[in-house]
C-alpha cells in the first residue's frame, strides 16, 4: 500500500494529454501564421488603384506613367520611399505624400510647385518657380500667364526668383505691376513695370526697399514733371533719374 501511494499513478497518466494539447495547439499556430502568410503576400493585397489629389497644372498620365511599375505589387511590403522620390521627378511636383489604403490603393496627394516668373531662353518662354528652378515649358496656346518674363543666365535664376519674391512681400503693389527683368553685367537686375514705365536697376539686397522710396516720391516726380528715360537706384542713398534734366538727376 505504501508503494503505491507513493508512485501517484493517476498524476503520471495525465501528462499524456497535456503534450498532446501542446502539439495540437502548436499545429494550429502554425496553420494560421501559414495562412495569413499567403494572404498577406497574395493577390488580394495587389495594388490595383492610383487615387490623385492636389494636381492643377501637373499632367495626370505623368504621374500614372510614374506608378505603373507598382501595380500589382504587394501592398503589404512595398517601400513608399522610391514611390515618392519617383512621384517627385515629374515636372511641378514639389511635395508627395504617399499612403496605403488596403486592401489595394494607394493614395497620391501632390502639392505643386507655384510659378513666380516665365524664363525667357532664346525664344523659348519656361515656368520659373519660387526657388529660381525652371518647372516646364510655356504654351502660350493652351495656357495663360500674368507673370513677369524674367532673361537671365541659370546661375543667376535664384537670385531672379528671390527678388521678386522679395518684392512680393515688401512692395505688392509693385510685384504686381513688374513685366520684365533682366540680369545686368554688374550683378544687378534690370526691371521694367507699368508703373514707371521705364527701365529701372537695382541690386539684389536692398531693391525691395528702393523702390519703396520711390514710390513714394512718385507724386513728387509727376508734380515736377519729371519724365526719366530711366531710373537706377544702385546707389547708396541716392535715386537717379538718367534724362529728367539733361543727363541725370539725383534725389
Amino acid at each position: 500500500m505504501a508503494d503505491r501511494t507513493f508512485l501517484r499513478p493517476g498524476v503520471a497518466r495525465a501528462s499524456r494529454p497535456r503534450r498532446l494539447s501542446a502539439i495540437l495547439w502548436l499545429a494550429f499556430a502554425a496553420a494560421v501564421g501559414v495562412g495569413t502568410f499567403r494572404y498577406l503576400s497574395g493577390p488580394a493585397l495587389a495594388i490595383s488603384r492610383f487615387e490623385i489629389e492636389g494636381t492643377h497644372r501637373c499632367r495626370t498620365q505623368r504621374l500614372f506613367e510614374a506608378l505603373s511599375p507598382y501595380r500589382g505589387r504587394n501592398l503589404v511590403v512595398l517601400n513608399l520611399a522610391p514611390v515618392t522620390s519617383r512621384l517627385e521627378q515629374v515636372p511641378w511636383v514639389a511635395r508627395v505624400t504617399v499612403t496605403k489604403e488596403f486592401p489595394d490603393t494607394l493614395r497620391i496627394t501632390i502639392v505643386e510647385n507655384t510659378p513666380i516668373a516665365l524664363r525667357r531662353d532664346g525664344r523659348t518662354l519656361f515656368w520659373l518657380d519660387g526657388q529660381g528652378d525652371v518647372v516646364a515649358p510655356f504654351d502660350a496656346r493652351a495656357e495663360a500667364a500674368d507673370l513677369p518674363v524674367v532673361t537671365a543666365p541659370e546661375e543667376r535664376l535664384a537670385a531672379a526668383a528671390a527678388l521678386i519674391r522679395n518684392l512680393q512681400q515688401a512692395a505688392p503693389a509693385y510685384a504686381s505691376a513688374l513685366s520684365e527683368l533682366w540680369a545686368l553685367p554688374s550683378g544687378g537686375f534690370g526691371m521694367m513695370d507699368s508703373i514707371f514705365r521705364v527701365p529701372i536697376d537695382v541690386m539684389p539686397g536692398d531693391a525691395a526697399d528702393k523702390i519703396r522710396s520711390l514710390l513714394s516720391l512718385r507724386e513728387d516726380m509727376e508734380a515736377r514733371g519729371l519724365t526719366p528715360r530711366a531710373i537706377d537706384l544702385r546707389f547708396d542713398r541716392r535715386i537717379v533719374l538718367a534724362g529728367a534734366f539733361g543727363e541725370g538727376r539725383r534725389i
